[in-house]
């Protein structure tokens, strides 16, 4: 533990020459324990951060969990060799970049937009966890889904979005939240046709 978190740490402010201050170091030792001392039973209330009561899985649940299709299918990075390889070769090769960004914003959805077009890319899947509940609370939810408009999309561009309980989320293995994806095309269709007021609507949709 101790060799691993001083190795980060030096890669990061020695070789990459980030200006981490002395909370940046000491979150990174925070996070870091909840690996060591939960392991693969962590979950979002590992450390302390979260105490909301609700049933949430843990990462060994999330890595050996199915797409509940008719034949299920683990699809995790760790359901297979092959799954593993993918990933770890494109971390290897610096092409998992982590963006910083307001998804409200003016900059970060627009300028990976104008990057992947000028690259002949395609979005096909955009993660959102719940984010657009916290968009809509603070009325900023047009500006999100005209970012999104500009990103180079098809039919087969996907959101993957989770619901809470407050919004009918919940029910699979006894947990409170529940992920689902849907097509942003048609999401964004029909935000602009006012079929979509608020973040609960976006369960009722018909794709």
């Amino acid at each position: 533990y101790g060799a691993t978190i001083a190795s980060v740490k030096t890669l990061l402010v020695n070789q990459h020459k980030f200006n981490l201050s002395a909370k940046d170091l000491a979150d990174m030792d925070r996070v870091f324990s909840v690996f060591l001392e939960s392991g693969p039973g962590m979950d979002y209330s590992s450390g302390g951060s979260f105490t909301g009561g609700w049933s949430m899985p843990t990462y060994a649940e999330l890595m050996t969990a199915d797409d509940r299709a008719a034949i299920p299918v683990n699809r995790s990075y760790l359901a297979s060799e092959e799954n593993y390889r993918a990933i770890r070769d494109l971390q290897r090769n610096n092409l998992i970049v982590p963006l910083v960004g307001d998804f409200a914003g003016p900059k970060a959805i627009r300028a990976v937009a104008e990057y992947l077009r000028g690259h002949n890319a395609t979005v096909t899947a955009f993660y959102l966890s719940n984010v657009e509940q916290y968009l809509f609370n603070d009325g900023v939810e047009r500006k999100f889904y005209e970012n999104v408009a500009t990103l180079p999309l098809d039919s087969s561009s996907r959101f993957i979005r989770t619901f809470g309980p407050a919004s009918g989320g919940g029910g699979f293995g006894g947990f409170s939240f529940d992920t689902e994806t849907a097509a942003i095309q048609k999401d964004i269709a029909a935000f602009k046709e006012g079929r979509v007021s608020s973040y609960y609507d976006l369960r009722n949709l018909s794709h």
